[in-house]
């Protein structure tokens, strides 16, 4: 072999195990890079930021949705039909029954929809008194209502014409005069449409 021969093949030689050499290199920062990247996941105070995240389910059907809807953060719970169920956003959480019912808790008011969308239900404070008021479907409109307020207990049935009874403590006008009364608790009052009492005992 002539020395000009031995020497081209000294430099592939040395040139292979250069780029050995830079293949290792490579291949460890690549390691390296990805390590780091699990690391700062895992590492408590870590930041994952997106849009949207999903969780399916074996069959690749989406069960469980984070996003935004519009202002508001949303996740939803869907069942294997795709139909959200529970649904947990900014001081709201709606619940979807089976045959279509809905159980909505807003701020400080729960309130339970029947299956054409109608409120049946509605249970809240409000100044610092809590009431139940209980609706009829046809026609719309509040049937019974259980309050607790600055003036005590009471129980208000309307009818559709408008028509109410009282049972409990409750506040009285007199339209000539003027003046108010709070009655007691063991107090019924009976009252025409127009808020003109009927009938009271005691008196």
């Amino acid at each position: 072999m002539t020395p000009e021969l031995q020497a081209i093949f000294e430099r592939l030689e040395k040139v292979e195990k250069q780029n050995g050499k830079a293949r290792g290199f490579w291949f460890l920062l690549l390691l390296a890079s990805v390590l780091l990247i699990i690391a700062c996941v895992s590492r408590p105070g870590s930041v994952v930021e997106a849009q949207r995240f999903v969780l399916r389910d074996s069959s690749g059907k989406v069960r469980v949705e984070v996003t935004m809807d519009y202002t508001n953060p949303v996740i939803r719970l869907l069942d294997e039909n795709g139909k959200a169920r529970t649904v947990i956003s900014a001081g709201a959480l709606m619940i979807h029954g089976e045959q279509g019912r809905q159980a909505t808790l807003l701020d400080d008011t729960l309130q339970f929809e029947s299956s054409n969308g109608a409120v049946a239900a509605r249970l809240g404070s409000s100044s610092g008194s809590g009431h139940l008021l209980l609706f009829s479907h046809n026609p719309p409109q509040i049937v019974q209502s259980i309050a607790l307020d600055s003036s005590g207990p009471v129980v208000e049935l309307i009818d559709s014409k408008g028509f109410q009874a009282d049972i409990g403590s409750s506040k009285l006008l007199t339209p000539k005069t003027g003046d108010s009364e709070t009655t007691s608790a063991a107090t019924i009052v009976l009252s025409a449409n127009d808020r003109r009492i009927i009938w009271r005992s005691p008196r």
